[in-house]
């Protein structure tokens, strides 16, 4: 990204940088879903809410 800004392609700096961050939210999700599938549990219960309001299966 920085290289693309210091070379004048501002289009391709601001999608590689969008590209980025939706990246890291999807990987993010599928990190949890491989932690909860491996037997992780949340803390407590508002953890356990939280992840079911974003529709994470929770085993217990």
């Amino acid at each position: 990204m920085l290289i693309d800004l210091l070379t004048g392609a501002w289009s391709y700096g601001i999608l590689s940088g969008v590209t980025n961050i939706v990246f890291a939210f999807v990987y993010n999700k599928l990190y949890v879903n491989d932690l909860l599938t491996a037997g992780y549990q949340p803390a407590d219960s508002a953890s356990k809410d939280a992840l079911l309001a974003k529709e994470f299966t929770v085993q217990g």
